[in-house]
């Protein structure tokens, strides 16, 4: 995961299990440390792990850890512990197995610590419930984080964190389910969990939309699996894109649509505009505009006797018409308003 939202939300856990890792190796426990080391000689690493064991045990007291300070420091110790067997010493060696490393750490544990303080969770030795138990709790862990970032953002996320959020409250569901069912034992851990927190308040945080920003051209801020908050309404376009999985999404998007009415003024206004400005031009700073002037008001003139002319002898011709006609019908109202006097 690249997303720097998501890093800067889990670096938490990140941080605690990396100063566990060799900030705590002591050297003074080297006779039990080669002891372990002679006895699981296939074992590579081995001894640099014991030392760093012994030097975590020693100091218990002294642990701090980053995030919730709810989170039991023992519990933070096994799930480092397991985590680094399985995937730094075992490593899917079938010629290897974690039943002997922790034969060779019970020899010495209590030897350094109490088992009232903390003892090892040997549940955890089920690489499947491990991996489960560890992502539960490292979201424990940064949970506060992970609140404080959507709180924040006004419920929207990047799209690793809403994905990130939405993958633990399904994995929290399936684990509770495999543990009622006794397919991961009775489950200690997972109830320490939901004893530190309660269900509705460690699962309530969502993510209602993505950031724009994480979504690919075309698309629109996109609700998460969870109620959102309200769903707006209005003309929207639909979009049918292929998922992943082959299988068709529908996506809403808004369009806007030009109005025809203000492209129909447009496109008079600037063709009057250009002619104006080019009249100008002309008349202002060229001998040519002097010259269509005078030829445009000479014709405009001449145009305006005729007009005149041809005004006045169409009234006149109006009232020869009206004389002639009063006199063939005396009774008959006269068709211009002049005549009705």
């Amino acid at each position: 995961m690249t997303d720097k939202d998501l890093e800067d939300i889990t670096q938490n856990a990140i941080k605690n299990y990396r100063n566990l890792n060799g900030h705590y190796k002591s050297y003074n426990h080297d006779d039990i440390c080669n002891e372990v080391e002679t006895n699981l000689v296939k074992y590579e690493g081995i001894n640099d792990f014991c030392m760093n064991v012994t030097g975590i045990l020693k100091k218990f007291n002294e642990l701090s850890f980053y995030g919730s300070s709810d989170i039991r420091k023992c519990t933070i110790v096994n799930l480092w512990l397991f985590d680094y067997i399985v995937n730094e010493i075992i490593k899917d060696d079938p010629s290897k197995n974690i039943t002997a490393v922790l034969s060779e750490l019970f020899k010495f544990w209590n030897k350094i610590i109490s088992h009232n303080i903390c003892d090892i969770e040997t549940s955890l030795q089920h690489k499947n419930y491990l991996n489960d138990i560890k992502k539960l709790y490292d979201y424990a862990i940064n949970y506060d984080a992970l609140k404080m970032y959507a709180v924040g953002n006004m419920y929207t996320c990047s799209k690793s964190v809403k994905e990130y959020i939405e993958r633990i409250n399904n994995l929290y569901e399936e684990v509770k389910q495999k543990c009622v069912s006794y397919e991961y034992g009775n489950c200690k851990l997972l109830k320490d969990i939901e004893n530190y927190y309660s269900r509705d308040y460690l699962y309530q945080v969502t993510c209602d939309k993505v950031k724009d920003s994480d979504l690919k051209g075309g698309e629109r801020e996109i609700g998460s699996s969870y109620p959102t908050r309200g769903q707006e309404q209005g003309t929207r376009h639909e979009h049918h894109s292929v998922s992943g999985d082959g299988s068709h999404s529908a996506e809403m998007h808004n369009v806007d649509t030009p109005s025809p009415f203000a492209s129909t003024i447009m496109g008079i206004l600037f063709p009057m505009f250009g002619i104006a400005f080019i009249s100008f031009i002309f008349h202002k700073f060229t001998p040519l505009g002097s010259w269509l002037h005078t030829r445009v008001l000479r014709k405009v003139i001449k145009n305006d006797n005729m007009d005149k002319e041809v005004g006045n002898e169409s009234l006149e011709d109006t009232y020869n018409y009206i004389g002639t006609n009063y006199e063939l019908n005396e009774r008959d109202i006269g068709y211009h308003p002049v005549n009705n006097d």
